[in-house]
């Protein structure tokens, strides 16, 4: 029988990183063992008490492992997700280092120059197969404020299209670790979507019940 998970597992590349499978097959294990946890055992309870203990059980039966599992994977992922944006702040620091004098002089002039064109020709020079890695560099390592003219967005796209034409290995690897890290995404919400239709709580009091869960050691 085909488990809820099974997609999601098929999915999972053996050359993601470890750390990254741990918390993939960590949330993977948690949805199995809520599906199972559904399954009725035993006769059905009869009265508003049984009711009641049976519900008791299964928010202290989910809680206890499944809930710890998902708790403990919603902790790393939040930690994948700072570790990629660090090194990727990091890639971009170091793309912005010059190798001489001479070309820290060369990038002061072209931010001069920069500093002449309207908004519109500033995109034609930074923009494009065309674009210079002096000019490139030169608009993405000064404050936004002193290229006139140039919105958030736009600095945005000449600084992909700068690390994707000089920086594609490292682009690529950090756009791998991404992908990796959206199927652990997957995989977390899965299992609390699972965990959430298992103990049948109203949304708010379902947050607090998971906001009391421990993360498992």
């Amino acid at each position: 029988m085909t488990e809820p998970s099974d997609a999601l597992r098929d999915r999972v590349n053996p050359d993601w990183s470890p750390s990254v499978r741990a918390t993939i097959t960590r949330s993977l294990a948690a949805i199995d063992l809520v599906y199972e946890g559904r399954k009725p055992s035993g006769r059905p309870a009869e009265t508003q008490r049984e009711r009641d203990a049976d519900k008791a059980a299964t928010l202290k039966s989910m809680a206890d492992l499944p809930g710890r599992l998902i708790r403990k994977s919603e902790v790393e992922l939040q930690n994948h997700r700072r570790q990629l944006e660090t090194d990727r702040q990091s890639m971009i620091a170091n793309a912005m280092v010059h190798d001489t004098p001479r070309e820290a002089q060369l990038a002061a002039e072209a931010r001069a120059y920069l500093r002449t064109l309207s908004p519109g020709d500033k995109l034609k020079v930074l923009q494009g197969p065309n674009a210079s890695k002096l000019m490139q560099r030169a608009a993405l390592e000064a404050d936004p404020a002193l290229i006139n003219g140039m919105d958030s967005p736009s600095l945005h796209r000449v600084q992909e299209d700068f690390l994707q034409k000089h920086f594609p290995a490292a682009v690529a690897s950090l756009a791998d670790r991404e992908v990796a890290i959206e199927h652990a995404d997957a995989s977390v919400r899965m299992a609390k979507d699972q965990l959430a239709r298992t103990v049948q709580l109203p949304p708010h009091d379902f947050e607090s019940y998971y906001s009391e869960i421990l993360p498992s050691k």
